[in-house]
């Protein structure tokens, strides 16, 4: 989120957008303004061999599907090493693959790693609703990239079950998947007899649904803050709404909170409607060792019977995924994903 906002206020007072992507080879304020001030360049090409060498780059791009610069994919490079086989990671319920910087750099640096960002980030974009249309989406991307096996996959939390449908598809295709690793996947499949979502009854949220789940968010604080506050609260709550409507824009201007709420909501929609399929291969399960008990705790023993040759689990610190991706923590995911990484 905070990388959001970041990129957002670039965009709204320097005027480039950049992609998340980029804090993966900027991860400095001085290597970010770099790249700023080399976005805001126009490109100059000095003779035809320049041009030609220019050319052949961008086809090597645009083969890829990759430049951390083309924040239109939604498969994107995080790590281009020089290993054959690279490692695509899925991400949680909010879809964004910025998380995965404290991981991805205790990983051999000839690694390639590659995330998976949801469909509906960016603008223009509508967000996928089903976890095996968001999985295919996914494969004809990653098939760019990995034409053909060995795959390796790894999903985080709610990306355990795009990295699961998406290991089934390539294997039903008749590819190899070499890898399918999954760090707490979420509880799904303990109420078989719940009629799961149809194509025919979801849709993607709305903008008035967004508006309308705001005003309970604000109503909310409002009962939570102080009464000796509440002046101020609501004038600010007041001052965005005449603002709104002076730019007849309920969003003023910024889409990016909306769009990252509907991929959320949207996902969540996917999750809920999904009957993990069986898998033929093996599966690497990972949990967080200090998650609270309750049904995601519970969710361990479902998983564990749906791979049959899931074999000992792997436990790392944390309290749940997120946690375990931490900076103090990565490290033990990393050498898991290193021990089974091709």
């Amino acid at each position: 989120m905070q990388a959001a906002a970041i990129f957002g206020r670039i965009q709204h007072e320097l005027g480039q957008r950049l992609p998340l992507a980029t804090l993966y080879r900027t991860p400095t304020v001085r290597q970010l303004a770099v790249a700023v001030d080399k976005a805001a360049q126009p490109a100059v090409v000095p003779n035809a061999a320049a041009a030609n060498d220019a050319d052949r780059a961008a086809d090597r791009v645009d083969d890829l599907g990759n430049d951390l610069g083309d924040d239109t994919r939604c498969v994107q490079a995080i790590q281009v090493g020089s290993s054959g086989c690279p490692l695509f990671i899925a991400p949680g319920i909010g879809g964004d693959i910025v998380g995965f910087g404290h991981l991805v750099r205790q990983l051999d640096p000839a690694q390639s790693v590659y995330g998976l960002r949801s469909i509906g980030l960016q603008e223009g974009e509508e967000p996928l609703i089903g976890v095996p249309a968001i999985a295919a989406a996914f494969i004809s991307e990653m098939y760019r990239i990995q034409p053909a096996g060995p795959y390796q996959l790894f999903g985080v939390c709610w990306g355990g079950l795009v990295a699961l449908e998406i290991a089934r598809q390539l294997t039903d295709a008749g590819h190899e998947v070499a890898l399918l690793a999954l760090l707490d996947p979420p509880p799904v499949g303990f109420d078989d007899s719940a009629a799961p979502a149809t194509p025919a009854r979801a849709a993607v949220p709305s903008t008035r649904q967004f508006l309308r789940q705001r005003l309970a968010l604000y109503r909310h604080s409002l009962s939570t803050t102080p009464v000796h506050q509440w002046p101020g609260y609501v004038w600010q709550r007041l001052c965005n709404v005449f603002d709104a409507l002076r730019q007849r824009d309920p969003l003023r201007g910024d889409a990016t909170e909306f769009l990252r709420w509907r991929v959320r909501e949207a996902n969540l929609q996917a999750m809920r409607s999904y009957r993990p399929p069986a898998f033929r291969g093996e599966a690497c399960l990972l949990f967080t060792s200090d998650r609270p008990d309750g049904r995601s705790k519970a969710a361990r023993e479902y998983w564990l019977q749906h791979f049959n040759h899931a074999g000992q689990p792997q436990f790392v610190p944390g309290k749940d995924s997120g946690d375990a991706l931490a900076p103090e923590r990565a490290a033990a995911v990393a050498a898991v994903l290193r021990q089974r990484l091709a």
